[in-house]
């Protein structure tokens, strides 16, 4: 069966989005119970036939599905999708929720590759800056005042690094509740949630570059990262009564940029 189905145009080329149940998971492919993807093609209408390329998914993460899109005013297309999967754990239950809705995304379509950007009206969200330096980075936790609601920005120089391991970390005094890191060698990044014991891992990569942007969003029980001008997307929940650090952990120091916005 397939989910949500929604065909939109973006940058002249037309683009399926659905949600496909029963792809076999492979060992680092397709590895939540149902897949959010889509297929990038062109629509003859005439024929009513549409020709397309293979399937890929949209978001690496364990929480994302069931997305659907709108157009903003100024024609931009906006995803929004439901921030958890069918027959995870969902401690919200107790309260009449079942999971959470992802930040609006907008899509947009280069090397056939779809993009998701956080919508820049989120900006507004945004309180006090809270963290604006650029420093060297080794093991180091982020000292802010409230980690459960900001928008954390890391930029780092791969160029003259002579590491090969990076990696951010939400954590509570009993360990980590998810982490994510980025191989400098592989362009291989590792989603790491360790309360889902044998399916704790997700997978994604990115293209080699100078440049590792790590844009992160913490709210409360959620965490969405955009990798690298969002070409890698990884939508998570975590559930904790603790406050969590954020810490920051490269095999050899590595310059970075590092930006923090408080959170409305």
């Amino acid at each position: 069966m397939w989910e949500c189905p929604d065909f939109v145009e973006l940058d002249g080329k037309d683009v399926m989005l659905f949600l496909p149940q029963g792809i076999e998971p492979t060992e680092k492919q397709y590895r939540n119970l149902y897949q959010t993807g889509y297929f990038v093609g062109d629509m003859d209408y005439e024929a009513n036939w549409f020709t397309h390329g293979g399937f890929s998914e949209i978001d690496h993460g364990h929480d994302f599905y069931a997305t659907q899109t709108t157009q903003s005013p100024d024609g931009r297309r906006i995803l929004i999708g439901w921030m958890d999967m069918w027959e995870s754990a969902m401690p919200e239950q107790e309260d009449g929720w079942a999971g959470a809705l992802t930040l609006p995304r907008e899509l947009t379509l280069r090397d056939g590759h779809v993009y998701m950007n956080p919508a820049r009206e989120l900006k507004e969200l945004r309180q006090a800056t809270v963290l604006d330096e650029r420093r060297e980075v080794g093991r180091e936790q982020l000292n802010l005042a409230d980690s459960q609601h900001v928008e954390l920005i890391l930029e780092g120089e791969l160029a003259q690094w002579q590491g090969r391991r990076f990696e951010v970390t939400l954590g509570v005094e009993d360990g980590p509740l998810v982490s994510l890191s980025y191989d400098k060698d592989s362009g291989e990044l590792v989603l790491n949630r360790p309360d889902q014991g044998d399916d704790a891992k997700r997978f994604g990569t990115v293209k080699p570059s100078d440049i590792l942007k790590l844009h992160v969003f913490i709210d409360t029980s959620s965490v969405e990262f955009f990798v690298n001008d969002r070409e890698t997307v990884f939508t998570e929940r975590y559930f904790t009564e603790q406050k969590p650090t954020i810490e920051l952990n490269a095999d050899a120091e590595l310059s970075m940029q590092l930006t923090a916005y408080s959170l409305d």
